[in-house]
């Protein structure tokens, strides 16, 4: 994930047990009715935790698909952080739940193979601000494979698991 702002070099990743909640909820509220038309694909929660950003991205990876469907929400903050990850999540929620809409088929289910709908929907490529509960919030989609990045990295020898990760000297 690359963040917004260019003063945003050290990093530490959210939580875990953050991330796992998360994944639950978003489980239980955007596809209860279509849990069984989105078949067995899964939900990818990331965040990172930067000076003054935080950003968060909220995907969906189909079974059997290499293309991971992304919403990636960065917001400037200066305290309580705990509230800016809740408007993060509210808002990428909110636009998955649109999406999903849009892939909803005659029949009313959500078919995972339907998850391509980003040239039908106006969805930003690049950073774009929103305002969202009072909220300046930017957001971008993309389709970036989380696990497949996760994996080269591992391979390049770029992994770091540290704490807080980047440098001061990243460009």
């Amino acid at each position: 994930m690359e963040p917004r702002l260019a003063n945003s070099k050290k990093w530490t990743p959210l939580p875990l047990e953050l991330q796992t909640l998360i994944r639950g909820v978003l489980a239980e509220t955007l596809s209860s009715p279509a849990q069984a038309s989105l078949g067995a694909g899964k939900w990818i929660v990331e965040g990172r935790l930067f000076d003054h950003e935080m950003l968060l991205r909220i995907g969906y990876l189909p079974k059997g698909s290499l293309k991971q469907n992304n919403f990636e929400v960065s917001i400037a903050y200066k305290e309580k952080p705990m509230e800016v990850i809740h408007t993060a999540l509210d808002a990428a929620g909110s636009l998955f739940h649109d999406f999903l809409e849009a892939a909803r088929s005659a029949d009313g289910e959500v078919h995972a193979e339907d998850l391509s709908l980003e040239d039908l929907l106006d969805l930003p490529r690049v950073w774009k601000q929103f305002k969202f509960n009072e909220t300046e919030v930017w957001m971008q989609y993309s389709t970036v494979n989380s696990e497949l990045e996760a994996q080269a990295d591992a391979l390049l020898g770029t992994w770091d698991d540290g704490l807080v990760r980047g440098s001061d000297d990243e460009v």
